[in-house]
């Protein structure tokens, strides 16, 4: 036994315990991305419940990936990070025990170092990881502690994140028919089978209400059914390395799994099993963040393979030639596609880094759009956005990231939302104890003021689907409906201009509020934002009448006439085949709609197109950004005369057709 060997698995098994470690925590802090990160936080604190008073991609244990100083959540996750930390531990040491130290394993225990290295792997992440681990157990050693584990952190993902929930159970499902396959049943399959219902009770425990489960089912469905913009101005480089990558992929993948069947027959069913949480990394990764976490999947599967499969070398080497080949092809190809992917792109850490001005040069970016014609401002913001490329750092390095774990838990645990948004106390004057909300965006008031209401879809830019919508609606028309809302005005973000995706819930906002003044709220360093401040009406007005003018089939990057007297438009579509296959694997692309006056654009922004088979003010399409909705909302008159319709994603759309009505 070489000492080499040996020490390489020690050194490698080491490393990856290292790179696992969970600990982490944040500051609460005003902001876009920050503010859905408190909220899901938060919403237990104030009794909200997800299914009924919220819907989003994460739940109730957000806590777990974005630790904040609310209640005791800070406690609760050092507790259960501990708890996986030590399962994780516990898995890698018999791994290595059980492993045999020979050249062959020693050198794949060192590929799933390079693989998963680069990778910035959240709670989330880190829980299906070691789900991952455990199967490996459950199947080849019937462990049922590790059925029960497995059990447990299925329930807890389903009221984490719904991506990683959806990856469990594709673990699950293709280990039930691999069971039956092999016909192989015993404790451990029983507990198996009661993860499913055993996660729908945990739903009616923290929230015992069938009604609202259903909804949260609901939710997940068209939350991860809905269209979605690239949100992480991800770059087309990052499509076109999937294009070319993600076949060739599939190809090691199989030429892999024929090594299996010939040489290791009895670890195939774990190898089809823990290879199900590609499909999901995969597509949620690209609808969601065009290219963010989207290799992901490779990346767990093929570090799960590299600690589990155990070859004898001799053995190894008495297989035939094109056996080994299969095995080399196939391992060395899945590994440099994905490290290839991670290390030359910086993958997520490009997109994701908190520290990051990737999202500030986007926004500056759009300011330039605002004022095409001043030259002095936008030599200003130019020579803002060359500091800025200077400045944008990764991800911090481990080792620094580690040494200063206790000083970031010091800052959480005495932080106490000095950085959440405040109103000035002319606005907090005017709102006294009335319920209040705030739209599209800003989330961080509920921490100070007890009379904050969520929406239901939290913010603009994550309505991903008209469900979302319809809650908005009903939240904003119901009995306890907020007294104020403080409406953002201006609101741009990623490549898109939500507002135009929320018609719905403007109009709500419209029949049921009225403008009542501008209000100044108060953003951490004492920046002072100035908003537009709604009050409920006494008498909502009446929902409008809608007569059918006209329907335009529309053909891709043709002018569309807008009828005289239209006031409103619904977009009708059906997917052709490539769009079936999109929405199955990958996604639908962008469409860009643009608005003109004559020959002036008005307006062009991509849409989510889904969110516009609802009837949509054509006045939101004649000015960008939309400054106040509220100001010249009674002019219900059309200004814009054509639409145009462009992109990638007209390819994918058998037929469209823009139905056009006149409000009476």
């Amino acid at each position: 036994m070489n000492r080499i060997q040996r020490l390489t698995i020690y050194i490698c098994g080491a490393l990856l315990i290292f790179f696992a470690f969970p600990y982490v925590s944040y500051i609460m802090s005003s902001g876009q991305e920050e503010s859905w990160q408190f909220m899901m936080n938060f919403a237990a604190e104030r009794g909200w419940k997800f299914g009924r008073d919220l819907f989003f991609p994460y739940g109730n244990l957000n806590y777990l990936i974005f630790p904040y100083h609310i209640g005791h959540q800070l406690e609760y996750s050092i507790a259960i990070f501990t708890a996986l930390y030590a399962v994780y531990i516990t898995l890698i040491v018999a791994l290595i025990r059980q492993t045999i130290k020979n050249t062959v394993n020693a050198f794949l225990f060192a590929i799933a170092c390079v693989v998963i290295e680069p990778f910035y792997i959240t709670t989330e992440i880190f829980m299906v990881q070691i789900m991952m681990l455990l199967m490996y157990f459950v199947t080849t050693r019937k462990s049922v502690l590790s059925a029960v584990v497995y059990v447990v952190l299925y329930v807890m993902l389903l009221q984490t994140k719904y991506l990683e929930f959806f990856a469990a159970t594709g673990m699950l499902l293709v280990y039930y028919v691999v069971t039956l396959w092999h016909k192989r049943f015993g404790l451990e399959t029983l507990i198996m089978s009661l993860a499913i219902a055993m996660a729908l009770v945990g739903y009616l425990i923290y929230n015992p209400s069938l009604y609202d489960m259903v909804e949260f089912f609901k939710g997940m469905y068209f939350i991860s059914k809905g269209q979605t913009i690239d949100h992480n101005f991800s770059y087309e480089s990052a499509r076109e390395w999937t294009v070319c990558f993600v076949p060739l992929f599939i190809l090691c993948w199989g030429l892999f799994a024929y090594f299996i069947l010939k040489h290791r027959r009895d670890y195939l069913g774990y190898y089809l099993i823990i290879s199900a949480v590609i499909y999901f990394y995969f597509k949620e990764g690209f609808v969601r963040h065009g290219g963010y976490q989207c290799f992901m999947g490779f990346g767990l599967l093929i570090s799960s393979v590299c600690l589990t499969i155990n070859l004898e070398e001799y053995n190894f080497k008495r297989c035939v030639r094109s056996t080994r080949l299969c095995m080399s092809v196939g391992l060395f190809g899945m590994t440099l596609i994905t490290s290839g992917y991670s290390y030359l792109t910086q993958g997520i850490k490009n997109f994701y880094d908190p520290h990051s001005n990737f999202i500030n040069l986007e926004l500056m970016s759009q300011l330039k759009r605002l004022t095409p014609d001043n030259e002095v401002h936008n030599y200003l913001v130019d020579k803002v956005m060359s500091s800025l490329e200077d400045k944008n750092l990764r991800q911090p390095n481990r080792v620094v990231k580690l040494l200063s774990t206790i000083d970031e838990y010091k800052k959480a645990f005495n932080d106490h939302g000095e950085q959440c948004s405040r109103l000035s106390p002319e606005t907090a004057k005017i709102i006294g104890d009335k319920r209040f909300t705030s739209f599209p965006s800003e989330l961080t008031y509920a921490y100070h003021y007890p009379n904050y209401k969520v929406m239901p879809g939290l913010q603009g830019h994550n309505s991903y689907h008209p469900f979302l919508e319809q809650k908005n609606v009903e939240f904003l028309q119901g009995s306890a409906a907020p007294e104020y809302i403080i409406y953002q005005i201006g609101y741009l973000t990623d490549h898109r201009y939500p507002l135009i995706e929320n018609p719905g819930t403007l109009e709500a906002i419209h029949r049921n509020y009225i403008k009542i003044g501008q209000s100044k709220t108060i953003e951490y360093g004492g920046i002072t934002n100035y908003q537009t401040l709604l009050k409920r009406r006494v008498i909502p007005l009446s929902e409008p009448k809608f007569l059918l003018m006209a329907v335009t089939e529309v053909e891709g990057n043709e002018g569309i006439a807008i009828p005289k007297d239209a006031t409103y438009m619904e977009f009708e579509y059906e997917l052709g085949v490539l769009g079936h296959l999109a929405t199955l694997f990958w996604k639908v692309p962008e469409i860009t709609l643009s608005s003109y006056k004559g020959e002036n654009m008005i307006y062009k922004g991509d849409i989510v197109i889904d969110n516009l088979t609802q009837k949509t003010p054509l006045r939101f399409f004649m000015e960008y950004p939309l400054s106040d909705p509220f100001d010249s909302y009674s002019s219900q008159q059309s200004e814009i005369d054509t639409f145009n319709l462009t992109g990638k994603g007209l390819k994918y759309i058998k037929s469209i057709k823009i139905k056009w009505y006149r409000a009476v």
